[in-house]
């Protein structure tokens, strides 16, 4: 989507993904490693959903579960 953001936040890695139509978005969790918390956000709205883990270490294909705005909301545990 060409927006993401990256960072460390009490010393665990955290990525926000934005996308503007929704949609789907790769995520190259390539230079991550061990489990990962995801949550997707409607920020119109402001609800949360389908939180799950998933690992990292490789690219990962991912689904909005609401059209429009939708952010992807990925943390290290």
């Amino acid at each position: 989507t060409g927006y993401c953001l990256a960072g460390l936040a009490d010393g665990r890695e955290e990525l926000l993904v934005y996308l503007p139509e929704g949609g789907s978005v790769e995520v190259d969790l390539a230079g991550l490693s061990g489990q990962l918390q995801a949550e997707w956000f409607e920020p119109t709205s402001g609800s949360t959903a389908d939180r799950f883990s998933l690992t990292a270490g490789a690219a990962v294909a991912l689904a909005a579960p609401f059209g429009g705005h939708a952010v992807l909301y990925l943390h290290a545990l």
